[in-house]
């Protein structure tokens, strides 16, 4: 590559080493085997659809809705997949010991920041050049003009930008990557909800308020097409405001100093809390207040110690403050939902899932680098010397994790309370009829708050041990949370898909009736969601044995991947089990 003549060195070894890694070729060619399927699935579709089935002509015209499911794919790889291949851009420098480096040689601040952008922006245009064919196709169809092609081209690339500021950013302010990626999903939401926030509040009246998210521009530009150039840029102007803010901070953090110790900034913040804290008891109880680590100290099981008490949740009073926090912000959000006295299930489906999905997301990341970390730390032959057994050393390592599950155990709660509250009393018993309408039980708002909550618990083991699973087998972290994220959603999306085209060939309906649609349990997305929006009824079975036909599927998923992770943990690390 000749990058380096244009004074791009950091892009060219980005793209040299992207170029070395299996990952990089698996992903494209899982992105064009994606982007084909929709093409096959929509295409074939739109034909049925318009009852011509021996015209060939009856595609014509029909070029807009291929673009626009090839579109939305495009806009699901960048919201779903880009965070993950940028938020290491600073911080695996930082893992590598190659971060000092960096600032030594003759690259300006700006100009990494720039470079590593720049890098991610070329992984994202290789992936979108997959669909030019597709996109052809769909303007040779018709129905698709050259202002529509160039409208939705800026948008994925203000997309990508985007995505991409606010990686970098999280990865100049964290330590770690897990901590980065997840920074840059709350980033993403809170960018996307605030101009939401600032017309619920009245601080100022936004018409649009979509404007800070791409995919629901693309959604209200489908159905008007005729808008100008002026227009787009109108609309996307404060996108692009946003972005370069996040650029400008992003350069703002990457030279200042992290601490060597703790979960760097993030644990700076909590320990200015502990001040505030001090602050105000030293006025309630007339002296000066210290506050103590409530750490104790290791007694037989040091891993275990070490686990739990390290990191940003090293201390008692800090998973105090998480675990409020995140309290709080589920209470505003049911509190926002339930303001104007009027059922808006689908703002409370907004709350209920944000949540149950930003704790999966947590989980998952944190088990998939489990022992992936310690791989690149390069701690993990040190860690296997230890006088423990394989098991034992796989059961310390997973309790750090039901750690943090338990600190996200209140927040969870109080959504679930909430929940079941606001339909059973505000609403008037809104599903008061899911749980008996086929069994002869009448509806139990305590029933559905124990089923909600031990299918949760179930999931959320299940997402502890198939990342462990697969960061056993892969070594870096990215690729470890690239693939179990990937694991995650083949698991949640290939069942309903096959579901849906057995009950095609089965040539009968999807009711209730239908013993096949009892398939769609083999994927843990249907029942949670059925469960929330009071649809089980729709199933073949009634709630109650859907619930215990459930719970036996996924409980005895997670003892199978609990008997084969101890079986093959030894292995996997190549170390001989010891005494236990």
């Amino acid at each position: 590559m000749g990058l380096s003549r244009f004074g791009l060195p950091l892009l060219t070894r980005e793209m040299l080493q992207r170029a070395q890694r299996r990952s990089t070729y698996i992903v494209r060619m899982a992105a064009a085997a994606g982007l084909t399927a929709i093409a096959m699935v929509v295409l074939p579709e739109q034909w049925w659809r318009r009852g011509q089935y021996q015209n060939a002509f009856a595609f014509l015209g029909g070029g807009r809705e291929l673009l626009e499911a090839v579109v939305n794919t495009l806009f699901i790889g960048i919201y779903g997949l880009l965070p993950l291949l940028s938020c290491g851009a600073i911080t695996e420098e930082r893992e590598r010991n190659s971060f000092d480096l960096l600032l030594l040689t003759r690259l300006g601040p700006w100009t990494i920041v720039f470079e590593k952008i720049l890098s991610r922006l070329v992984l994202m245009a290789t992936l979108v050049l997959l669909s030019l064919p597709i996109l052809a196709f769909a303007y040779s169809l018709g129905g698709v003009d050259d202002w529509m092609l160039l409208a939705t081209a800026w948008l994925l690339f203000l997309a990508s930008f985007h995505v991409i500021a606010l990686s970098i950013l999280a990865s100049t302010f964290c330590r770690s990557t897990i901590a980065a990626y997840l920074l840059t999903c709350v980033l993403g939401i809170l960018v996307i909800l605030t101009p939401l926030l600032i017309d619920e509040f009245g601080i100022m009246r936004i018409s649009n308020e979509e404007v800070m998210f791409p995919p629901m521009i693309f959604e209200g530009m489908a159905r008007f097409w005729n808008l100008s150039v002026l227009n787009l840029i109108e609309f996307t102007l404060p996108l692009i405001l946003v972005s370069l803010l996040t650029v400008a901070l992003s350069r703002f953090f990457l030279t200042r100093a992290l601490a060597l110790h703790g979960a760097g900034r993030t644990k700076w913040i909590l320990s200015r809390l502990d001040a505030c804290l001090c602050w105000c008891l030293s006025f309630v109880r007339r002296s000066p207040q210290t506050l103590s680590s409530g750490r104790p100290l290791p007694d037989d099981r040091p891993l275990l110690w070490k686990e739990q008490f390290s990191g940003m949740l090293s201390s008692v009073r800090y998973r105090r403050y998480v675990s409020t926090v995140a309290t709080l912000l589920v209470l505003y959000g049911c509190w926002l939902v339930t303001r104007e006295r009027r059922i808006a299930d689908e703002e409370l489906a907004l709350v209920y899932f944000l949540t149950t999905g930003f704790v999966a997301m947590a989980v998952v990341v944190r088990s998939a680098t489990l022992f992936s970390n310690e791989r690149s730390r390069q701690t993990l032959n040190l860690l296997l010397t230890t006088p423990m057994s394989n098991r034992q050393l796989l059961l310390d390592k997973v309790g750090g994790i039901n750690r943090m599950i338990a600190v996200f155990a209140v927040p969870l709660l109080a959504m679930l309370l909430c929940d079941g509250l606001i339909k059973e009393l505000l609403w008037d018993g809104m599903y008061r009829s899911q749980w008996g309408t086929y069994s002869g039980y009448g509806h139990s708002f305590w029933f559905e708050l124990i089923s909600q909550l031990t299918t949760i618990w179930i999931y959320l083991q299940i997402l502890v041990w198939l990342p462990v699973l697969v960061g056993l087998k892969v070594r870096k972290p990215i690729a470890a949370m690239v693939v179990s994220l990937a694991t995650v959603m083949v698991w949640v999306i290939v069942p309903l898909f096959v579901t849906l085209i057995l009950i095609e060939l089965s040539g009968s309906r999807a009711n209730r009736d239908n013993p096949v649609i009892m398939l769609l349990l083999t994927s843990p997305g249907p029942y949670l969601l059925l469960s929330h929006f009071g649809n089980l009824r729709e199933l073949w079975a009634s709630p109650p044995v859907l619930f215990a036909i459930n719970t036996l599927i996924y409980g005895g998923a997670i003892l199978g991947l609990r008997a084969l992770c101890f079986r093959k943990v030894g292995k996997l690390l190549q170390r001989g089990d010891s005494p236990a």
